[in-house]
C-alpha cells in the first residue's frame, strides 16, 4: 500500500493535524520489544523519511521510540541514531525532555547506555528540573538508575513531582468584565468558603533517597546512602514515608551523632519530622523511633523557624495520644505556655482542623488528646488564635470547606477566638460541656472581647446558654442529672440539628435553574399557576390522600432539639416563678399514638394553631459566668439577647428569661447609653420588651411598635409621570397613519380539517350562495359533566378536479376531535337532499328556513356564528436611542431586560393568543376588561350549576339546563374578545368547570399585563426623541427602584434567605422598590403579623407590576367573591416562587423575583386550601403548611417592621399531613401587600 501510494506521488513527509509525519507514526505504534519488527521504519527511511522531521511538540521520531513505559527498544533506537548518524541526539523537545530523559522514565537500560554512547548529556534536565537519574528512580527502574549512578550521574539534584502554582481569581474577574457579565452578589458566608480554597499549590519535591526509598529500590537506597555519606536527610526521608524499621536502622547506624542533631531548611530535627510527617496509625514504632532519638539525645522542645515543637505538630496533626504524652513526660523543660510566631499555643494547634475534632468516630481519642494536654500537660483551655469563626449568618448551618492553611496568611478581620467560643459557634453542645468541666473559663472574651455567652445569644442558641450557665446541664432532657462518673465524659451532641451546605455538589443538566446544587425541586403539581400573579397548587387542593403516604415516610424525625418551640403562640405567666408557660390558644393536647416529633394540628373552620405547650425552664446557675461583662462597644449578654444581628432581633424571650433569672443586669447601658430595654423597644422587640417587665424591669412607658418607616432613595433627578394614555393614543394614530387599514383575508369557510379532500376540495354553496356547512350545539344534562356539551357538524365538500361531493359529518363532545363519517354523491342536489334530513332530524327545524330557527327540546341548536375579527398592524418597537439615560447602569441594565419587545412576544406565543387579531401593542384594554366581566359572569353561572348539580331534581331541570347554556354563550362571547389561536367552535371546551376557569383568569390577568407594558412601550417609542426610552419606563412605573450593595445586612439577610433553599441560586443584583401610596395603605389597616414572603412571577409581567402592584383583580372589575381561587399566593422559601418566574424568549435567562412585605394578621393555618377560604370575614389570611419549612428559631425583626426567615429549611411532620413541598400563604386584599425588594437572578 505504501509503494503504491509513493508511486502515485504521495509526499512520505507529509504531517497529520499533530506535525506527526509517518516515521513519527509508525514509530509510535512499534511496541519495541524484541521479536517486533522493524521493517516499515527501514522502508520509510530507505524512502526518504525525515528521520529529524519534529512534530508540533517538537519530538523526533527518536523521541517516541524511546518513550514506552517498562519496554527498552534497543533496536528502533540504534535503527534511528544509525540512520541519524548519531546527530541531534539529545536534542530537547517541547516540554525539555531529551531521548535520555524518555529512556531514563521508561526503564529502558539499554537504549539509555546507547545514547549516553552518543554523546548525550547525563545532566540534562526537563521542565521540571529532573535529571534521567531522578526519572528513572521516581519510575521505579533499579537497574536503570544504577547504571546511570555508575556513570557518575549527579547525587545532588532533587526529585520534583509538581512545580509551586497560584490561582489568581482576579484573572476570572477581568474575564467577566471583559465579556460583559452580570456581576454577581455574594453571600458572606459563600465568601468566606471561597477564601478558604486553596489559591496556592506548593508543589512537591523529594530527595533522591526518600524517592528510592519509597519505590522500594533497595540496592539505589544502599548506593545512595553509600555516596551520600548517611545524612540527617536519610532518617528525614525515612520517616516521611513511615518507613519506622529504615529510620531505626539508619539512627543506629549513623555514626556520627551529630549528624542526627541536624535540622532541615525549616528549621526543624527529628523529633519535628516525626511528629508532622509519620502515620499516625502505627503509635507504638511512633515511641521505638522516638525513643531512639531521645537515646541520641535529640532535643524534644525545640522550636522550628515557624515557632512550633514536636508537641505542637503532634497536637496539629492529631497523632497518636501516646507519642503526646511521651513528648510531654520526656520534656525536662516542657512549657505548656510555649507559643508559635503567630501566638498559637499546643491547644491552638489541636483545635485547628475542626472537622477531625467534630468527627463522631474520633470522639474518644478527642478526649483523651484533651485529657492529656489539660491534666498531664497543664495546657490552658483559655487560649486565643486566629481561625475564622463560622460567619455569623450561618444560622443552624454549616459550610463543607476546607480547613484554612494553618501556615496560610492570617485573612485579615477575623480577629481572635478561644476553643470554647470556636466549639459554640459550630452548636457542639458536648464538646462544650466538657471544656466548661475541664476547666474552661466562660468569661474568657475574644479577640473583640465578646464573653461565650453572647456568642451564645448571637446565635439564638438556649441550649448553649443553658450550658454556660450550668456545666452540667444534660441537654435536651431538659433537667440536671447527678454525675455518674468522677470525670467529664465528651459526648456528641449538638444544641441543634445542623444542616451541611455543600457549594461544590455536580450542577444539573439544566444551566437555567437555580436547583443546580443539592436542592430538591418542588413536585410538578407544585408549579400550576392559575391566578393573578398566583403561585397556587393543585395539589393543595386535588391531591388525594394516598398519594401523600410515601412522602410523608420521607420526613427526618425531629429529634426534639427545638420541639418545644412555636414562637406564633403568647406568653402567659406561670404560678411556677422558675418558669414562664407559652400555650397555644386550642386547648387539645397531643395525642400519644403519634409518630416522634410530629405535630398536631386542630384544623377549625377559623383559625387553626399548633398545640403544643411551651415551658421556660430556668436552670440552677453553677458556674462561674458573669452576666455584667461588657464587651468593647458596652454591650452586656443581655444586649446581644435583644439585637443579636446588625439592626434586627430574633425576639426570644425565653433566652432573656434565662439570663436574668440566673442575675444578668437590667439597667447597664452600653456606650451609647441604652439598656436592654431601650434595645427592646427601639427594634420592636415586643415578647422581650414584656418578659423584662415580668423579670423586674422598672417602667412606666408602655411597649408601642414604631418601625422606622422603609426608604428608597430616588435614583432619577427631575422625574415626571408621562401622560401614559395620550401618548399611546398619539403613537397608535401615527401608526395607523403610516400603514394604512389592513386588508382582512376572505371571509370564506373552511373544510374540516378531518375530511380527506380537505386539499383538493371546497364547501359547497346553494343557488343563493348559501354554503352547505353548520355547527350544532347541544346541552345535555342527562349525560353527566363529561357529556354535557356536544357538538354536530355538516358540511358538504365539492371535490375541484372531480363531479365528487362529500357529505361530511363529525359530532362529538366540544373539546374533542370526536367522529366523522364520509358519504359520497354524484351531484349536488343528492348531497344536499341528505344534507337537509340530516339537519331536520338533528335541530327539528328546516335547512331553508334558518332564519326562522326555532329551538326545540332535546335538539341541536346552531351554534352562534362568531362576529367577523379584523386583523391588526403589528408593531415595530424600536428602543434605541442616543440620549444619554440618567438612571444608574444597575436600574437601567434591569428596566432594559424587563422592557426587551422579545420577553413580551415570547410570553404572547406561549399562551397561544392569536397575534394576528392582537398584537403586542394593540392591546385594548377595555376589550380585557369586557372578557374579564364574562368570567365574573360565568363564575356565578357555575357557582349555581355546582349548586344545583348537587340537590338536583325535576323541577330545577329547566333552570340547569338554562344556566349550562348561558355558558357555552358567554364562552363563546370571551374567545371573540381573547383570540385564541386555532379557535373553532367545536373545539373551544366551554369554560364550565373551575379549574379553567381558574386558567382563563390566570390568562386573562397575564394579558391585562401584557397590555399595561404594552401602553408604556407605545409612549416611550413615541418620546424617544426627546427622552431616553428606558427613562420614559422608569417614569411610568409610579415607584422608586434603588439597588443594593453587597456589603448591606439587608442584602445579606435576604442571601441568606435564598441560601437556605437554593444555594447555587446566582444573584445579580437585589433592588429596594417603593411604590407610591403602598406604605400608607399597609399603615391605614394596622394589621400585625407583618412578613417578608416571596412572590415568582413572569418576566413580562414585572413592568405592569411595578406600575399597577400586585392585584387580587383588577380595580375596574368588582370581585364577586366567586373566582375561585382567586388571591396573590406566596411562599417563604426562594425555591418555591423560583418555579413560577419564567422568561420565555431565547435572548435571555435573567428572571425576576420580588420579596413583599406581606400584612398576614390573622392567619388561618391549614394543610389544604379551599375554594371558599377567603369567604371568612374574620381571618385577613390563609397559611399552607408544606412538608419542609424553615426553622422559626431564625425568624428575624427587621428595623421596619416585617420578619424575614434565616432559617434553614427542615423537614415538618404534621397529622395530618401537609399535601405540598413547601408552605404557601394567600391573601384576598391587595392592600395587605408592599413590593420592597426585586430579585434579578440567573442573568
Amino acid at each position: 500500500m505504501l509503494q503504491l501510494l509513493l508511486q502515485s506521488g504521495a509526499n512520505i513527509n507529509s504531517a497529520d493535524i499533530n506535525g506527526k509525519t509517518p516515521l513519527h507514526l509508525a514509530v509510535s505504534c512499534n511496541k519495541g520489544h524484541s521479536d517486533t519488527s522493524t521493517s516499515l521504519e527501514e522502508f520509510l527511511l530507505e524512502s526518504g523519511a525525515d528521520m529529524m522531521a519534529k512534530d508540533n511538540n517538537l519530538n523526533m521520531p527518536l523521541h517516541l521510540a524511546v518513550n514506552k513505559n517498562g519496554t527498552d527498544p534497543i533496536e528502533l533506537c540504534s535503527l534511528l541514531t544509525s540512520m541519524m548518524r548519531d546527530q541531534q541526539v539529545d536534542e530537547p523537545n517541547k516540554n525539555g525532555y531529551t531521548p535520555l530523559l524518555y529512556a531514563a522514565s521508561s526503564g529502558a537500560t539499554i537504549c539509555c547506555m546507547h545514547l549516553l554512547q552518543r554523546g548525550a548529556n547525563l545532566e540534562a534536565r526537563e521542565f521540571r528540573g529532573n535529571t534521567p537519574l531522578n526519572m528513572a528512580i521516581y519510575g521505579g527502574y533499579d537497574s536503570c538508575a544504577i547504571m546511570l549512578m555508575q556513570r557518575n550521574a549527579s547525587l545532588n539534584f532533587s526529585i520534583v513531582v509538581s512545580l509551586p502554582r497560584s490561582v489568581d481569581p482576579s484573572i476570572q474577574e477581568t474575564e467577566d468584565v471583559k465579556k460583559k457579565k452580570r456581576p454577581l452578589l455574594n453571600w458572606r458566608p459563600k465568601l468566606q468558603w471561597q477564601s478558604r480554597q486553596p489559591r496556592h499549590f506548593p508543589g512537591e519535591t523529594m530527595t533522591i533517597f526518600e524517592g528510592a526509598v519509597k519505590k522500594d529500590l533497595t540496592g539505589v537506597a544502599h548506593m545512595l546512602l553509600d555516596g551520600l555519606g548517611m545524612p540527617m536527610e536519610a532518617v528525614e526521608a525515612a520517616l516521611n514515608l513511615s518507613k519506622f524499621y529504615l529510620a531505626l536502622r539508619l539512627i543506629r547506624r549513623i555514626p556520627d551523632v551529630s549528624r542526627l542533631h541536624a535540622k532541615n531548611k525549616e528549621g526543624q530535627n527529628l523529633f519535628h519530622v516525626l511528629a508532622k510527617k509519620t502515620s499516625r496509625n502505627n503509635p507504638d514504632l511512633q515511641l521505638k523511633v522516638a525513643s531512639a532519638l531521645l537515646e541520641k539525645r535529640i532535643p524534644l522542645g525545640e522550636c522550628d523557624k515557624h515557632g512550633l515543637t514536636p508537641l505542637m505538630y503532634a497536637a496539629l496533626k492529631h497523632q497518636s495520644v501516646k507519642l503526646a504524652k511521651f513528648l510531654i513526660d520526656y520534656d525536662r523543660d516542657f512549657k505548656p505556655q510555649v507559643k508559635d510566631k503567630r501566638n498559637r499555643d499546643i491547644m491552638a494547634a489541636f483545635m485547628w482542623d475542626y472537622s477531625w475534632i467534630s468527627d463522631n468516630f474520633k470522639l474518644t481519642e478527642v478526649k483523651e488528646w484533651m485529657d492529656t494536654l489539660i491534666d498531664q500537660g497543664g495546657v490552658s483551655l483559655d487560649t486565643l488564635y486566629d481561625h475564622p469563626l463560622p460567619d455569623s449568618l450561618l444560622l443552624g448551618a454549616h459550610i463543607s470547606s476546607p480547613q484554612p492553611d494553618f501556615f496560610g496568611d492570617t485573612q485579615a478581620g477575623q480577629g481572635l477566638t478561644s476553643p470554647l467560643i470556636f466549639s459554640i459557634r459550630n452548636y457542639n453542645f458536648g464538646l462544650v460541656k466538657f471544656m466548661l468541666q475541664k476547666g474552661a473559663n466562660p468569661n474568657f472574651p475574644d479577640g473583640n472581647g465578646v464573653t461565650p455567652m453572647m456568642h451564645a445569644v448571637q446565635m439564638n442558641d438556649v441550649m448553649m446558654v443553658k450550658v454556660l450557665l450550668n456545666p452540667d446541664y444534660e441537654g435536651l432532657s431538659g433537667y440536671m442529672q447527678e454525675q455518674t462518673s468522677l470525670k467529664p465524659q465528651l459526648s456528641n451532641e449538638l444544641s441543634r440539628q445542623v444542616m451541611t451546605i455543600n457549594f461544590e455538589m455536580p450542577s444539573k443538566d439544566n444551566p437555567d435553574s437555580i436547583l443546580d446544587e443539592g436542592v430538591e425541586e418542588d413536585d410538578e403539581e407544585d408549579k400550576v399557576s392559575l391566578s393573578k400573579h398566583t403561585e397556587e397548587n393543585e395539589d393543595s387542593i386535588e391531591l388525594e390522600d394516598e398519594e401523600l403516604e410515601d412522602d410523608a415516610s420521607e420526613h427526618i424525625e425531629d429529634d426534639g432539639e427545638e420541639g418545644d418551640s412555636d414562637h406564633d403562640t403568647d406568653v402567659v405567666e406561670d404560678e411556677h416563678e422558675e418558669s414562664d408557660t407559652l400555650q397555644s390558644q386550642s386547648g387539645d393536647k397531643e395525642k400519644p399514638s403519634l409518630p416522634c416529633g410530629t405535630m398536631k394540628l386542630t384544623l377549625t373552620r377559623h383559625v387553626s394553631q399548633i398545640t403544643k405547650e411551651r415551658v421556660y425552664i430556668s436552670v440552677s446557675k453553677t458556674s462561674s459566668i458573669d452576666l455584667s461583662k461588657v464587651d468593647s462597644q458596652g454591650w452586656t449578654a443581655l444586649h446581644h439577647a435583644v439585637c443579636p444581628l446588625a439592626d434586627a432581633t430574633f425576639d426570644n424571650a425565653e433566652i432573656v428569661f434565662l439570663l436574668c433569672k440566673s442575675g444578668a443586669p437590667l439597667e447597664v447601658k452600653n456606650r451609647a447609653g441604652e439598656t436592654p430595654a431601650d434595645l427592646a423597644k427601639k427594634h420592636n422587640a415586643e415578647k422581650i420588651f414584656r418578659q423584662l417587665q415580668k423579670l423586674g424591669l422598672q417602667t412606666e412607658e408602655p411597649f408601642v411598635m414604631n418601625p422606622e418607616a422603609f426608604c428608597v432613595d430616588e435614583c432619577m433627578s427631575d422625574k415626571t409621570k408621562p401622560d401614559i394614555k395620550a401618548d399611546e393614543e398619539a403613537m397608535l394614530t401615527k401608526l395607523d397613519t403610516a400603514s394604512g387599514d389592513m386588508a382582512d383575508s376572505e371571509d370564506s369557510i373552511r373544510v374540516d380539517t378531518n375530511c380527506e379532500i380537505k386539499k383538493t376540495g371546497k364547501v359547497a354553496q346553494s343557488d343563493n350562495n348559501i354554503p352547505y356547512s353548520v355547527t350544532l350545539s347541544k346541552v345535555d344534562v342527562t349525560c353527566g359533566t363529561w357529556g354535557m356539551y356536544n357538538f354536530y357538524k355538516i358540511q358538504i365538500i365539492q371535490h375541484t378536479a372531480k363531479k365528487l361531493f362529500i357529505l361530511f359529518t363529525r359530532w362529538g363532545r366540544i373539546g374533542d376531535r370526536g367522529q366523522f363519517q364520509h358519504t359520497p354523491f354524484q351531484t349536488l342536489a343528492e348531497a344536499a337532499k341528505e344534507f337537509c334530513k340530516i339537519y331536520k332530524s338533528k335541530t327539528g327545524n328546516d335547512w331553508n328556513q334558518t332564519a326562522e330557527f326555532q329551538n326545540q327540546t332535546k335538539k341541536y341548536r346552531l351554534m352562534p356564528k362568531p362576529e367577523k375579527q379584523h386583523k391588526q398592524h403589528k408593531v415595530d418597537f424600536n428602543l434605541e436611542s442616543s440620549i444619554h439615560s440618567k438612571l444608574p447602569e444597575p436600574v437601567f441594565d434591569l428596566l432594559s431586560e424587563l422592557s426587551s419587545v422579545t420577553v413580551f412576544e415570547a410570553s404572547i406565543m406561549k399562551v397561544g393568543l392569536n397575534q394576528d387579531f392582537m398584537p403586542f401593542g394593540r392591546m385594548k384594554r377595555d376589550t380585557l376588561l369586557d372578557a374579564r366581566r364574562i368570567l365574573t359572569d360565568i363564575s356565578e353561572l357555575i357557582e349555581k350549576v355546582v349548586k344545583l348539580r348537587n340537590n338536583l331534581t325535576v323541577e330545577l331541570y329547566a333552570e340547569y339546563q338554562s344556566n349550562c347554556e348561558e355558558i357555552a354563550k358567554l364562552t363563546n362571547e370571551y374567545y371573540h374578545l381573547v383570540p385564541i389561536h386555532g379557535f373553532e367552535c367545536e373545539t373551544i371546551q366551554p369554560i364550565s368547570e373551575k379549574k379553567m376557569l381558574r386558567e382563563h383568569t390566570k390568562l386573562l390577568a397575564d394579558l391585562m399585563d401584557l397590555q399595561v407594558a404594552s401602553s408604556i412601550l407605545l409612549g416611550a417609542n413615541l418620546r424617544k426623541s426627546e427622552m431616553n426610552p428606558i427613562d420614559y419606563i422608569y417614569s411610568c412605573l409610579g415607584c422608586r427602584i434603588q439597588p443594593m450593595v453587597e456589603d448591606d445586612p439587608l442584602t445579606q439577610f435576604i442571601l441568606t434567605n435564598i441560601h437556605a433553599s437554593a444555594p447555587s441560586a446566582r444573584i445579580n443584583r437585589i433592588f429596594k422598590v417603593g411604590r407610591e401610596g403602598e406604605d400608607q395603605r399597609l399603615s391605614a389597616l394596622n394589621m400585625p403579623n407583618h412578613q417578608l414572603l416571596w412572590h415568582g412571577s413572569s418576566m413580562s409581567n414585572i413592568i405592569s407590576i411595578l406600575s399597577r402592584g400586585l392585584l387580587v383583580t383588577p380595580p375596574e372589575v368588582p370581585w364577586t367573591g366567586h373566582l375561585f381561587g382567586e388571591g396573590i399566593y406566596f411562599a417563604d422559601t426562594f425555591v418555591k416562587s423560583a418555579n413560577y418566574c419564567h422568561n420565555h424568549s431565547n435572548k435571555s435567562t435573567c428572571k425576576i423575583m420580588l420579596l413583599c412585605e406581606v400584612a398576614l394578621g390573622n392567619p388561618k393555618v391549614d394543610i389544604k386550601h379551599g375554594d371558599e377560604d377567603h369567604l371568612d370575614d374574620d381571618i385577613n389570611s390563609l397559611k399552607i403548611l408544606g412538608l419542609n419549612a424553615p426553622i422559626q428559631d431564625y425568624d428575624a425583626l427587621l428595623s421596619f417592621g416585617a420578619t424575614l426567615s434565616l432559617g434553614q429549611i427542615q423537614p415538618m411532620k404534621y397529622h395530618p399531613p401537609a399535601r405540598i413541598t413547601h408552605n404557601e400563604y394567600i391573601i384576598h386584599n391587595a392592600d395587605q401587600v408592599a413590593i420592597r425588594f426585586l430579585i434579578l437572578f440567573n442573568g
